[in-house]
């Protein structure tokens, strides 16, 4: 699989960046940005951080947030009111945001874009895609730990960091580690045929809107680091000081011209 890069673009104070990740299950995506974050001080939303800021915020419409499918996601209008209300409250002067697992499919982008146009900022997808034989092997190996990631609904999704002496124990905390319901192989099938099929016409209509950058997600994530760090125009370096008022930036100046490069594959984000 060949990794397509476009020129780099240095972000200016006044032009912050919306980062997705996305790509199909196990393909990495968690890991990349929390390496992206670590290195850029930037703050992550995902589908899950979202629905859970948005339902503390509004009690009373805890409903609109019930899963509407097998997989367990909710409907799209509930996920793109949740994912405005989070990026509303981003802190002025926020120069990145990573977006884990978003945007899953057009109307999202379509919110995402409308969102970037009227800070005047700019959308930048990393995609990363895999095998389907990789992804696979990737999941039957990926554990979670019930004690440090301490999920409403007792289905932790984030990898865990396991002990060298017993990999099947949790650096973090030494309790046991437990494999994620949803990598179990006929779910696991099931949710990749499903992203596919979802995440084509996505692909298509980003690379019409901005940069969409396809990542080899058989590469370890130690060379995908650089890669999207160049990609985004960003510096392993911690980023501008935050003001605590909870607007998203206003930013001001032309618009940017996003680098667009080209790429098919077909990832359908995650929900919780």
């Amino acid at each position: 699989m060949t990794t397509s890069i476009p020129e780099p673009r240095r972000p200016r104070d006044s032009c912050p960046v919306l980062a997705g990740v996305i790509g199909p299950p196990a393909s990495g995506k968690t890991t990349l940005t929390r390496e992206l974050a670590v290195l850029t001080r930037a703050p992550v939303i995902s589908p899950r951080s979202a629905i859970r800021a948005a339902r503390l915020a509004h009690p009373a419409a805890t409903a609109a947030f019930e899963p509407v499918n097998e997989l367990g996601w909710v409907s799209d209008v509930a996920l793109g009111f949740a994912l405005r209300h989070t990026l509303a409250a981003q802190p002025a002067g926020t120069s990145l945001v990573l977006l884990e697992n978003l945007p899953g499919d057009v109307v999202q982008l379509l919110d995402l874009h409308l969102h970037v146009s009227r800070l005047d900022a700019r959308l930048v997808l990393l995609v990363l895609d895999a095998d389907d034989e990789v992804l696979a092997s990737r999941a039957a190996g990926r554990r979670v730990c019930q004690t440090c990631e301490q999920d409403p609904t007792a289905d932790p999704h984030a990898p865990a960091a396991t002990q060298r002496a017993d990999p099947a124990r949790c650096a973090g905390c030494g309790q046991p580690l437990t494999s994620r319901t949803d990598d179990a192989t006929d779910v696991l099938r099931h949710r990749t045929r499903r992203h596919r099929a979802y995440t084509e016409p996505l692909l298509r209509l980003a690379a019409t809107l901005g940069a969409v950058v396809v990542l080899d997600a058989h590469l370890p994530t130690s060379a995908l680091v650089p890669l999207a760090l160049h990609a985004l125009g960003a510096e392993s370096a911690p980023m501008p000081q935050r003001e605590s008022p909870s607007e998203p930036p206003m930013p001001s100046g032309e618009p940017p011209v996003p680098a667009a490069t080209t790429g098919r594959v077909h990832p359908r984000n995650e929900q919780p």
